[in-house]
């Protein structure tokens, strides 16, 4: 299945509804919306419901952290922002400390808590996204999924197709009992595994929740195409010319060069249209060419407040797991100043400031799971070299690894 995702096409989105008052968070929200509705093997029967917890002004102006749920009647191919009615979260999240809710007492709850009394009524599996901590959640009924759960031994298939990749909530009618035992699975796996990948890694972002619904094929071809790109430019037959300037520019592979337009050779001295003609024939061979856009953009940012507020009132409902080096402030070192511009408490040393306030790009991201670095200092015990062999981590992803550690006065380690 193809990821249909567009950074161009999303920052169009979020440029479009914000002449409308709308905010970047519900912006990207109405846009992945639409992008799983209009995909059939999703969505069956238009099944499914999303949502995105953010911050929107109250009346008054004071600022308050909403849940935006997908509401009644809306198609999630063609929903607009006001499909997705914002409802105060704090509420919902003191319900979770209830041992019971009958569905009309959750429906008043829920009405009672819109921003805006005109909303359609929120989602029946309004609750279930809220008690949930991740800013972004995607919740279909895909083709693939069902034909694994709906058979007499459906625990037992996906536990064979996923393994532990996965939690497993038994069959409950949507509501409050569904949504309260989603939310303990979920904290059961945390409490086993506190640096469980899959459930920790889709806490921030669009683009990411998004990517949780296409397969390991597309994975795989771009692990290859991550491969093709890592390629150093000293393994082809360039022209003398020809490799001493791409070298005064200091593009090192594949990946460095595709990045390049024609005008921005051009430009180089030296660098002329025989030249510029070598590069395009040796591009071609594997299927690239110039001017291609970068793969690790800036990650689509997301409101820690909201995502740590949602966390802290779950744990103090119903106990937080033991999860160091994850959420929450590392221990400060005594004596040390805190870094202008840069996550972390005063005195923190700046080596104990987790890798996830570094707000890198999803893919170093999973560069630093696959390596188990969680903090800085982790990260500088590495070398560019090690970093580059991990699967899918390119010059981009160095690069900007690079500049995130400048401010700390800090780099990689040295070969």
């Amino acid at each position: 299945m193809e990821n249909r995702w567009s950074d161009r096409d999303a920052e169009a989105a979020v440029e479009r509804y914000a002449r409308d008052g709308v905010n970047r968070d519900l912006a990207l929200r109405t846009y992945t919306t639409r992008l799983l509705g209009a995909e059939p093997r999703l969505v069956i029967h238009g099944g499914g419901n999303t949502s995105v917890k953010t911050v929107m002004a109250e009346l008054t102006g004071d600022e308050v952290e909403v849940l935006c749920v997908k509401g009644s009647g809306w198609d999630m191919a063609t929903i607009e922002p006001p499909g997705l009615p914002a409802v105060r979260l704090a509420p919902l999240l003191e319900l979770a400390a209830l041992q019971a809710l009958s569905d009309e007492d959750m429906v008043n709850a829920q009405r009672g808590n819109l921003l805006d009394s005109t909303s359609p009524n929120p989602s029946v599996e309004t609750l279930l996204h809220a008690f949930l901590p991740h800013k972004f959640i995607d919740h279909t009924h895909s083709n693939a999924v069902l034909a694994l759960t709906d058979q007499p031994d459906g625990e037992a298939l996906c536990r064979e197709a996923y393994g532990d990749t996965m939690g497993y909530v038994p069959y409950i009618m949507p509501g409050f009992a569904l949504a309260r035992k989603a939310m303990e699975v979920y904290r059961q796996i945390l409490a086993v595994d506190p640096r469980h990948r899959r459930a920790r890694r889709f806490l921030g972002d669009a683009r990411a929740s998004l990517n949780m619904y296409y397969d390991e094929d597309h994975e795989r071809r771009e692990d290859r195409r991550a491969q093709v790109l890592r390629t150093p430019i000293s393994e082809f037959e360039l022209s003398v010319r020809s490799r001493n300037c791409l070298a005064k520019m200091d593009i090192q592979s594949l990946g460095d060069l595709v990045h390049k337009t024609e005008t921005e050779l051009l430009a180089y001295k030296n660098f002329g249209e025989t030249s510029l003609q070598e590069i395009k024939d040796i591009l071609a061979q594997k299927g690239l060419n110039l001017g291609m856009p970068a793969e690790d953009d800036a990650p689509l940012r997301s409101s820690p407040a909201v995502v740590a507020g949602g966390d802290a009132q779950i744990d103090a409902l119903f106990g937080a797991p033991s999860m160091p080096g994850s959420f929450g402030t590392p221990g400060a070192a005594p004596g040390l100043p805190a870094i202008p511009g840069m996550p972390g408490a005063a005195g923190q040393d700046p080596t104990d400031v987790s890798i996830e306030k570094l707000d890198l790009s999803i893919r170093a991201r999973r560069c630093m799971d696959n390596l188990e670095i969680r903090t800085v200092g982790d990260l500088i015990r590495h070398s560019e070299a090690e970093l580059l062999a991990s699967k899918n981590f390119g010059q981009t992803s160095l690069n900007e690894v690079r500049r995130k550690l400048e401010q700390f006065g800090m780099s990689l380690k040295r070969k």
